[in-house]
């Protein structure tokens, strides 16, 4: 499923005082607009923007507006002096809040006619704004960001890719067309509100624990390759269809999508629920239930693939080594919390490898992860490297043996062939000066 996003040329970003649609038009000073999703029997039509208004506005009288230059924003955004008793109003297709390197927090009420893009922020750790943005949103480059807890209502997509820092999305978010936060590797839970009228996107979010906020989608909601995901105690209206894929510790079904029902569309409402952590019990009563309009994908188990789910580190450690029947003593590995979680996720991946699912070859495979950690993670000169191949090949797919292991015994055979060079420089100028 493609996910990416073009950047839209600057000339092409719809202005939303041109020709605005009738549900995204906001008064110039009586705040935003609260349409409501229309519900008709437990079925969703597509969802309307219903983000807008947070606890701060709502019982607020009306906010004066104050037009504003992209250059006078950014003096105020740089000199801390937005105020949030005033709604500022940019009118400009384009917009770059970048290079601000003490920017810690964007805060305030802002309309902006065009596209915006938030990067280059190496201190901004909560965009806690009220935001209306008439194109598309791009926010990246800001390694730091942990939260949105503002409202952020956007007439075209919201793109977050890759945020190493993002770990709780609290605010409200009403989207015209596409969401996509895929790949937020530390982010573990989503609370808020969210109301996109495309699909949202929250892909290879690995730490994902608990999915608990309200989900209004009028396309998929992916969350495919979530690995840590074992909650959706949220509340969801779903048109399309919910990826489920690789959930590896997602356990039961929630009792929201086996309540579907009959749906008024004519295409099925489809769950992939292919290699997650549901029993073959569950999946056979999947199979034997009738639901009309919904289909599940599952996988049988002839085809499902045999894998491990590990409590701890140490735990993890002590499976491959017993598998490959060594002498070695199981190493005591000296990480941080992260690099400790990266490395559980790549010694559990593995598990799900073509390689781990020929019985024959695993002993083969548990020799190679042995070889691999013992030297390479043992080796200060190439820990860090090692690390961060694990840490960006758990990202990828549940494919690691080529897109971690691989790299992994690459580094090794060329330390290898340094250390031999090494040792051949030293004897020979030894010889020499003999």
């Amino acid at each position: 499923m493609n996910t990416g996003f073009d950047f839209p040329h600057a000339g092409n970003t719809r202005s939303r005082f041109n020709s605005p649609p009738a549900h995204n038009t906001r008064s110039r000073t009586a705040g935003y607009p609260v349409p409501k999703p229309e519900l008709n029997n437990g079925r969703t039509s597509p969802p309307q923007h219903e983000a807008a208004a947070t606890p701060l506005l709502r019982d607020r009288s009306v906010l004066p507006s104050q037009q504003v230059s992209k250059e006078q924003l950014m003096t105020l955004i740089l000199s801390g002096g937005l105020s949030n008793d005033i709604s500022y109003e940019v009118d400009s297709s384009c917009v770059q809040i970048s290079n601000c390197p003490n920017l810690k927090c964007l805060s305030g009420n802002i309309s902006f006619t065009g596209t915006v893009f938030i990067t280059e922020c190496p201190e901004l750790r909560t965009i806690s704004a009220n935001l209306f943005v008439g194109g598309s949103l791009y926010i990246h480059t800001c390694p730091l960001l942990e939260s949105i807890t503002g409202s952020v209502t956007v007439n075209q997509s919201l793109s977050a890719l890759e945020m190493k820092g993002l770990v709780d999305l609290p605010g409200t978010f009403s989207i015209g067309q596409l969401l996509c936060l895929s790949s937020c590797r530390h982010l573990r839970d989503l609370s808020g509100h969210f109301s996109v009228q495309g699909s949202a996107h929250f892909k290879f979010c690995k730490r994902l624990i608990d999915v608990s906020g309200k989900f209004i989608v009028g396309g998929t909601l992916d969350l495919s390759y979530c690995h840590h995901l074992a909650n959706m105690s949220g509340n969801f209206s779903v048109a399309k269809g919910v990826d489920l894929n690789h959930c590896t510790r997602l356990k039961a079904v929630p009792d929201w999508i086996t309540n579907l029902g009959s749906r008024n569309s004519r295409a099925p409402f489809t769950v992939d629920l292919q290699f997650t952590g549901l029993s073959d019990a569950d999946i056979g009563q999947l199979r034997a239930t009738k639901m009309p309009g919904v289909h599940f994908d599952t996988t049988s188990e002839e085809t499902r693939r045999p894998h491990k789910i590990f409590d701890n580190l140490p735990e993890a450690l002590g499976f491959w080594w017993d598998l490959a029947c060594t002498n070695m003593d199981t190493p005591q590995l000296n990480l941080q919390p992260e690099q400790a979680e990266d490395m559980l996720d790549f010694l559990e991946q593995l598990t799900w490898s073509r390689e781990y699912w020929n019985k024959n070859y695993r002993p083969v495979l548990a020799q190679r992860v042995v070889q691999a950690i013992t030297l390479v993670l043992m080796d200060d000169r190439l820990r860090e490297v090692a690390l961060s191949h694990i840490s960006e090949g758990t990202l990828s797919s549940d494919e690691v043996v080529s897109t971690c292991l691989e790299p992994l015994e690459d580094m090794l055979e060329d330390n290898k062939l340094q250390s031999l060079y090494e040792y051949r420089g030293e004897h020979s100028s030894s010889d020499e000066f003999e």
